[in-house]
């Protein structure tokens, strides 16, 4: 009878270890369902104007974090992850944690360092989203307020012929259908504060150029392309001309949301 009880208490403890051992593995050695799994995951900077990226497969983890200056991050040297999926929290071999705290259909709230960031399955839902959040408004209501500028300074072939050959400096700004970076919302409202420090600024839609105006630009500056797809870009294009010569060209691109470098109006 006392060897029954001793077997008896034998097995209990034997269940009660395996119940521990499985129970531990279940919250320490489970990954997330497929829905986060095998899929990458973004997120916009509004301070850079990069995306990060996170992608989880297996036990193992990428977590892109680029910069301008393509200077090393903390997560450069994290490779694989073990999985809490009590706390919900990925413990990185770089011995960093990255927290899953809540998922929808197409995000995935993810805290890092103590902050958390709202990452997306498609890029366009991660950039519309920081925009909201950081100008409370949608991008198409930021467009639909400032898109005035354009209509104001908008000038035809001959006005822009005229303008070229003017004996002072002047600006313009080719936007066309092509011009679907965040650079080009943004550059609304730098058009906006350029015509508030001077005359000289015009804008010329991509749509209506001709090939006399493209040859024409090209004579005063060779290294323009003689083409309409020099214009017609993903970025507007700016050109400075005085004089019947081209004294500058570039391309507007900010720093994410931060457009500064751009508001004094300098010829």
């Amino acid at each position: 009878m006392k060897n029954k009880s001793i077997v008896n208490i034998s097995l209990i403890m034997i269940i009660i270890i395996i119940l521990v051992i499985i129970n531990f593995l279940r919250y320490n050695s489970a990954t997330l369902n497929g829905s986060i799994m095998n899929k990458n995951w973004y997120r916009y900077d509004y301070n850079n104007g990069y995306y990060e990226k996170i992608y989880l497969e297996g036990n193992k983890i990428s977590y892109y974090k680029p910069s301008r200056l393509n200077e090393e991050n903390i997560f450069d040297y994290c490779k694989s992850y073990s999985y809490n999926k009590k706390t919900k929290t990925y413990n990185l071999d770089c011995k960093r944690n990255i927290k899953i705290k809540s998922k929808k259909n197409n995000s995935i709230v993810v805290e890092v360092d103590d902050k958390s960031y709202a990452f997306f399955d498609n890029i366009d839902d991660s950039l519309n989203y920081e925009f909201e959040a950081y100008f409370e408004k949608s991008m198409i209501d930021y467009k639909k307020e400032k898109i005035q500028v354009t209509e104001f300074s908008n000038i035809n072939e001959e006005k822009l012929l005229e303008v070229l050959k003017e004996d002072e400096y002047s600006k313009i700004v080719f936007i066309g259908n092509k011009c679907d970076s965040v650079d080009c919302v943004l550059a609304l409202d730098i058009m906006e504060k350029w015509i508030s420090m001077s005359q000289n600024i015009y804008y010329y839609d991509v749509n209506n150029l001709s090939n006399n105006i493209i040859s024409y630009i090209h004579k005063m500056d060779k290294t323009i392309d003689n083409s309409k797809e020099y214009y017609d870009n993903i970025y507007p294009i700016v050109i400075i001309s005085k004089n019947d010569k081209i004294v500058d060209k570039y391309e507007i691109k900010c720093d994410g949301f931060n457009c500064s470098k751009y508001y004094k109006n300098e010829f």
